[in-house]
């Protein structure tokens, strides 16, 4: 574990807060910016500072949104409060938390009814001397300080001159956390067939993004496992394969209206071969039936996937947050010798397993090269001989007036 180099407050706080819910059980991520387009330009609605996810045995998927305040005084507490319940509704979440290192007793009694996590200095300290880690140290993985504050600070600034690559980018760090499943697992390839193209990032630099669309094809294969487990094999494929291959309109209704569209065109043709006087020639014309809305070719193999990594529900959750210090820190950071098995719940080796056969897929399906997957893929176990720990339920430290 490294020690936190020197931030302003604010963002130490943040950093802090996201290792606290990290912690407590949740796949944790900071910073998200949720933005709409506005008279046809992206605007930026909302800064989330913490978001997190949690599965429940049937990989339904439990989200948090959390909102960070460092300054003194009771001023506008309440009124985040109010915000962050307006974002729940826009994000659907199920689990709000404001954190401030003091929070008026007042507030307390006024947010009781709602269900809202209030987190002051005593309920962080409380996670972190569970964890025997400090304010200033003990920061892994996705909260490692050094790494995101460095190499990938440094790697975002290298590549933001390329803006097919800040766009893709923009998409991995934001709105893919928000957007519909299907919608957001269409345009993970086209992140890692950027990233490729990208130049004068440091071998270090490119395996952090790497591992970054990595875990995000991890989220999304859950969150299709899910879906192909609470209803019916047959009518999770159909309905996958529809959403797979629609775009803003059902796909159903989008082969439909190109069918029409290929009835119009084969009358007008028809009608013209009559009229003229050099006779029917043939012709060979793509039908827009057999090329609108059509899944996507690798969506067989990605089903398989999601089948996969679900084959543990209970340890869903725990496979994000292994693949996040695995990736993170170990692989990225190179600090071997974090104990995973101090954090993850569940059998290591085989949630390590889970992770492979993602990097396995990114090559074989997708075609990614990367000198983080090799690496990867030639793991053989992680904290061998140290055994695991029982599956835990999340606990999150609970309001205290």
């Amino acid at each position: 574990m490294r020690e936190a180099r020197n931030i302003n407050k604010g963002r130490s706080w943040e950093y802090r807060v996201h290792r606290a819910v990290f912690l407590s059980g949740w796949f944790a991520r900071r910073n998200i910016n949720l933005r709409e387009l506005v008279h046809g330009s992206p605007q930026t609605m909302a800064e989330i500072d913490i978001f997190a996810i949690d599965f429940d045995a049937s990989l339904t998927p439990q989200t948090l949104v959390g909102e960070c305040k460092n300054r003194k005084g009771g001023a506008k507490e309440a009124d985040r409060v109010i915000w962050l319940m307006g974002v729940k509704q826009v994000l659907r979440c199920q689990h709000l938390l404001f954190a401030k290192p003091t929070i008026a007793g007042s507030v307390y009694s006024w947010a009781r009814p709602y269900n809202v996590l209030l987190w002051d200095e005593a309920a962080i300290q409380d996670v972190e001397q569970r964890f025997g880690v400090s304010p200033t140290d003990g920061y892994i993985g996705s909260y490692n300080v050094d790494l995101i504050e460095g190499e990938a600070a440094a790697a975002l600034k290298t590549a933001s001159t390329d803006v097919r690559f800040r766009r893709a980018h923009d998409f991995i760090a934001n709105s893919f956390w928000y957007s519909g499943n299907s919608s957001r697992a269409k345009r993970l390839p086209a992140y890692f067939e950027v990233l490729s193209q990208v130049r004068r990032l440091s071998p270090r630099q490119t395996d952090f993004l790497v591992a970054e669309g990595l875990i995000a094809l991890l989220v999304s294969a859950l969150l299709t496992a899910g879906l192909m487990q609470r209803i019916s094999p047959a009518r999770a494929v159909t309905q996958l394969m529809d959403g797979f291959a629609s775009g803003a309109a059902s796909a159903t209704v989008l082969r439909e209206i190109a069918g029409r569209a290929d009835d119009y065109y084969r009358d007008a043709l028809a009608r013209v071969a009559k009229t003229t006087s050099t006779g029917v020639k043939p012709m060979d014309i793509p039908r827009l039936v057999d090329h609108v809305a059509q899944p996507p070719s690798w969506l067989t193999e990605y089903l398989s996937l999601a089948r996969q990594v679900s084959e543990s529900p209970t340890h869903a959750t725990q496979l994000l947050r292994l693949s996040d210090l695995l990736l993170f820190e170990r692989m990225v950071y190179g600090n071997e010798s974090v104990n995973l098995s101090e954090f993850v719940s569940g059998p290591v080796d085989e949630l390590l397993r889970l992770v492979q056969l993602a990097a396995h897929f990114l090559r074989r399906v997708w075609h990614v090269e990367a000198e983080l997957l090799e690496r990867l893929l030639a793991l053989e176990g992680v904290d061998a001989g140290k055994g695991e720990m029982p599956a835990q339920q999340l606990v999150l430290p609970q309001n205290s007036d």
